[in-house]
C-alpha cells in the first residue's frame, strides 16, 4: 500500500499548481466545445436546450478558468488519481502482453529445439595451453 501513498503524494503536488488547474479547466472546455459542434453538427444550429447548456457550461467554466482554478482541484486530484492508478495498471499488463507475445515464443522454440545460443560472443577452444612449456 505504499505505493499508493506515492501515488497520492504526488497527485497531491500536482493538483495544487494552477497552471495544472488551468490546463484542467481548457480541457473540460474543449470536451464542452466538442459536444457543442458535435450537436451544431447534427441538428444545426437551432439553440436547443442542450446546445443552450453546453454553450453557457463553456462560458461558466471559461470564467472560473480564469478567475479562480482553485475551485478545480477536487475534480482534478481525482482526475489525476485514477489516471496514475490506470498507468501503473496497464504498464504491467502491457510489459506482460509484450512478454508473451515476443519473448515466450522465441525461448519456447529455442527450447524445443535445443539450440543452445551462444550469448557472450566468446568462442571455446578445446585444447589447452601448458603454461610451463612456455619457458
Amino acid at each position: 500500500m505504499n505505493w499508493i501513498k506515492g501515488i497520492i503524494d504526488v497527485t497531491k503536488r500536482n493538483s495544487i499548481d494552477k497552471r495544472k488547474q488551468r490546463q484542467f479547466g481548457g480541457l473540460i472546455i474543449a470536451f464542452l466545445l466538442l459536444l457543442f459542434c458535435v450537436s451544431v453538427y447534427k441538428e444545426g444550429l437551432l439553440f436547443i436546450p442542450k446546445q443552450m447548456y453546453t454553450g453557457i457550461g463553456v462560458v461558466l467554466i471559461l470564467m472560473i478558468t480564469l478567475l479562480l482554478p482553485i475551485l478545480f482541484y477536487p475534480f482534478l486530484f481525482i482526475w489525476l488519481f485514477v489516471g496514475n492508478i490506470l498507468g501503473e495498471i496497464s504498464s504491467f499488463v502491457i510489459l506482460g502482453i509484450v512478454y508473451y507475445l515476443l519473448f515466450f515464443p522465441i525461448t519456447f522454440i529455442l527450447k524445443i529445439t535445443n539450440k543452445k545460443h551462444n550469448t557472450t560472443g566468446w568462442i571455446d577452444k578445446e585444447e589447452s595451453i601448458d603454461y610451463e612449456k612456455l619457458y
